[in-house]
């Protein structure tokens, strides 16, 4: 490696760990400042959730994290809990249980949960795993845990966002344009594309 080259990566990797730092305690400032403007919502939603379909208020997916590490990504609750469905009907006289009683066991989107996906106020509760440091406003989309996915060591070098730029660009999950859009964003991270993203996102959200 040429002198030359060797300075540009010295200077990239001093430029990502300012990058980081400085992301890292704007996550917290935002996150703090969110979960203190919006809890009215939070609670409000948490009632309509208890009220209408019942306990659990949140949803968790395991994820995995910066450095593989893993965590619970939290939602509010959009779907039915199909213990509580199946508690709901009565005793059967006999021992054969009816094919309808199986039915009602399969998980389907709550009233509440309709609404909540529509303005995707269901990802809230991510706030909190952002002020954990589990999770980023803006980064790679989170993955469930895998084999697969702790082979990408690219994306483990930062953590999951919110939202990002398969977010944004509504690129299919499993297609080749999505992993190549996530290395991009690990390889050319910064703070204008950070911007770019988040404000196409919320423009996203609100346009919808």
């Amino acid at each position: 490696m040429h002198e030359k080259q060797k300075v540009l990566v010295r200077s990239r990797k001093k430029g990502l760990s300012r990058y980081f730092f400085i992301k890292r305690t704007m996550d917290i400032c935002i996150s703090i400042i969110l979960l203190f403007l919006l809890s009215p919502l939070l609670a409000f939603i948490s009632y309509q959730i208890v009220k209408k379909e019942g306990r659990p208020i949140l949803s968790r997916k395991s994820c995995v994290g910066k450095n593989g590490r893993g965590f619970q990504m939290l939602y509010f609750r959009t779907m039915t809990n199909p213990s509580r469905v199946i508690h709901a009907f009565p005793e059967a006289k006999t021992k054969t249980i009816p094919i309808h009683y199986y039915q009602q066991s399969i998980s389907i989107v709550t009233p509440t949960g309709r609404w909540l996906k529509k303005y995707n106020l269901d990802k809230l509760p991510q706030l909190w795993n952002v002020l954990k440091g589990e999770m980023s406003f803006v980064g790679p989309l989170a993955k469930e845990s895998d084999k697969n996915n702790l082979a990408n060591s690219s994306r483990l070098s930062m953590r999951p966002g919110l939202t990002g730029l398969n977010l944004i660009e509504e690129i299919e999950k499993h297609s080749q344009a999505y992993g190549e859009e996530e290395r991009f964003y690990c390889k050319y991270c910064s703070f204008k594309l950070d911007i770019k993203i988040a404000w196409k996102s919320v423009k996203k959200t609100l346009t919808n």
